[in-house]
């Protein structure tokens, strides 16, 4: 870790590093997260994940296109109704007579 020297937090996080190494908690975490040499992504037998195919994706498709077409809906709103009332002044608080 990166901590400045004297930080009332570096002997707390030593141990705490210590305390993971000593139970194979970081070598764990390193096998199963971090890729290995030849390794191919979302392929797991043990779990019976295979890689990735296009149905995987179908919710990520689906929200794009939800959101795509309620951010038209919004923009041809607006230009509807800057069309529609965007020719009126508004109305200012202006004083009947001015002092001179």
């Amino acid at each position: 870790m990166y901590l400045r020297k004297g930080s009332k937090f570096r002997t707390a996080i030593n141990y705490g590093i210590l305390k993971l190494q000593e139970t194979g908690q970081i070598r764990y975490l390193t096998i199963r997260w971090l890729p290995r040499a030849g390794y191919r992504a979302c392929e797991n037998v043990g779990d019976r994940i295979t890689s990735i195919a296009l149905h995987h994706t179908e919710t990520a498709f689906i929200f794009l296109a939800v959101s795509t077409v309620s951010a038209l809906f919004c923009l041809v709103s607006e230009i509807v109704v800057d069309w529609k009332y965007g020719h009126r002044q508004s109305v200012k608080n202006v004083p009947l007579s001015q002092p001179e």
